[in-house]
């Protein structure tokens, strides 16, 4: 392509204009910060002992900063009341439907011997209390009913007699055997019929103890097993254990017997409710979260252990003392990573601001709680303040990033 004079002329234009355009804007952008700036830290030269005075006379702090109308109307400055309210928020916690503890139990053999036969050889199958779960083949209990039978026979025989101490010393060792049978899971009714019958039986029927789900089948058909084994894990699921996940920020929202409203992906638009049993002491140093508990009432069955569930805490925060607290709207607290500060204003001069830090709460919805460093009814900006923060930064005063202050930026011409 060629190069005309006309083309290098259009070029030579347009970096000029665009040279204009910024230098316009850079203007601007100059002309707005210094109509910011109070009247009286507008002077070039050195006005600081003015201010003074000025802040002096008018029993202001000297690091206050002043808007007359005009600059409080560019800068839009809105103030609120600090006030007492109930500040309620919402905390939403993920957690999982589990076992209850509690109502886990586990069936065992106590004698050892060989399994023959499993009545129930599956998970997930409903178990009654009293229901027969397996066969057992164990020379010790074989031992034992002829033990039974043999001190069941010599009571009755000596139950004519005359020889009390035998027949007690009988009595007690009939009475042991009975007591060791039934340790080893053996039945009163089983026993009675060992006693009447005087046979011994070789395969003992064991039954189940207590009623629920197999939630875990730990042996097979054959298998020989020793004393204290586990034949079957069984939980009762009419009540079960949700566990829900709490970060640490959540965790000042949250208290034993606090009411919880729940819902699952499996029952869409069933709204369950809860309340929190108890909160785990420990945290998880991995996942920086803590178990919060709620027992869960499952009598029609609509939860499973293993399901995700969603949660939600209304809660209300308090004060340090209990009572009622202090909140200011969100937008107030300039928060930086250690410190929050407002601009207070003065209630008696119109247009002046003085810097205030404070001790924040938890955030509740739309509004702070403040533990201190505000008293109710005093006025705080709440639009605005990163206008007047910027006013404090140019003048060298104490602002949301300078604690202390600094040196103010020399303006205009310097003589």
């Amino acid at each position: 392509m060629t190069w005309t004079p006309r083309s290098k002329l259009t070029t030579v234009a347009q970096v000029v204009g665009a040279a204009i355009l910024l230098s316009l804007a850079i203007w601007a952008l100059y002309c707005w910060i210094y109509a910011t700036i109070p009247k009286d830290e507008q002077s070039p030269h050195n006005d600081q002992p003015m201010l003074h005075d000025q802040h002096k006379a008018m029993n202001l702090d000297v690091n206050a900063i002043i808007l007359d109308p005009a600059a409080r109307a560019l800068a839009q400055i809105q103030v609120t009341p600090v006030e007492r309210r109930q500040a309620e928020k919402k905390v939403r916690l993920y957690g999982t439907v589990d076992y209850n503890e509690a109502l886990v139990q586990h069936i065992h053999v106590w004698v050892p011997g060989r399994v023959e036969r499993l009545h129930v050889n599956f998970t997930g199958a409903e178990v009654f209390a009293g229901d027969p779960i397996a066969e057992f083949y164990s020379p010790q209990l074989i031992t034992a009913q002829q033990e039974l039978i043999q001190f069941s026979e010599a009571v009755a025989k000596l139950e004519g007699q005359s020889n009390s101490i035998l027949l007690q010393q009988t009595v007690n060792n009939l009475e042991a055997t009975r007591t060791k049978l039934r340790l080893w899971g053996i039945t009163e009714t089983q026993i009675d019929s060992i006693e009447q019958s005087k046979k011994v039986q070789s395969i003992m029927t064991i039954h189940a103890p207590v009623g629920g789900i197999v939630i875990n089948k730990h042996i097979n058909e054959g298998h020989y097993v020793k004393e204290d084994t586990t034949i079957y894990t069984i939980a009762d699921l009419s009540k079960l254990w949700i566990r829900f996940q709490a970060y640490e920020n959540d965790l000042i929202w949250l208290r034993e017997g606090q009411p919880i409203t729940y819902t699952t992906k499996a029952r869409p638009g069933k709204t369950l409710r809860g309340i929190i049993d108890f909160i785990d002491p420990f945290m998880n140093t991995q996942t920086r979260t803590t178990t919060v508990r709620v027992n869960a009432d499952n009598s029609s069955g609509n939860l499973q252990p293993g399901m995700y569930v969603t949660g939600i805490v209304s809660a209300e925060a308090h004060s340090v003392d209990g009572a009622i607290p202090l909140v200011i709207p969100e937008s107030a607290p300039l928060i930086t990573g250690t410190r929050a500060v407002v601009y207070v204003q003065d209630p008696d001069v119109p247009g002046v601001y003085s810097l205030r830090e404070i001790v924040l709460g938890p955030k509740a919805g739309d509004f702070y709680v403040v533990y201190d460093g505000l008293r109710e009814g005093e006025l705080i900006v709440t639009h605005g303040n990163f206008k007047i923060d910027s006013s404090a930064q140019i003048s060298g005063k104490p602002s949301m990033m300078s604690p202390e202050g600094g040196k103010k930026p020399m303006t205009g011409h310097q003589h």
